[in-house]
């Protein structure tokens, strides 16, 4: 059954095109957002941390973050944070 007979509404293929982009712009604004606070506190807790195996053994153990994960959202954290 089609959207519009249970709706009783019809979109064209633009409209809908249109509504995807809108979406898709906003749903990267929040990903990036949570990124750069993810980011943010994964520097935090290397700061505290008293060694690189301290930290690394957080990011295993606690939050389930592989190194080179945890390093992308620090990079990003600063570049956009």
């Amino acid at each position: 059954m089609s959207k519009e007979i249970i709706t009783g509404e019809y979109r064209d293929i633009n409209t809908i095109t249109q509504a995807f982009r809108i979406t898709l712009a906003q749903a990267q604004r929040m990903a990036l957002s949570y990124v750069i606070q993810l980011g943010q506190l994964i520097t935090e807790a290397k700061e505290l941390l008293d060694d690189n195996a301290e930290f690394e053994r957080w990011l295993a153990e606690e939050v389930n973050f592989k190194k080179s994960t945890a390093y992308n959202y620090i990079k990003i954290a600063a570049e956009y944070g």
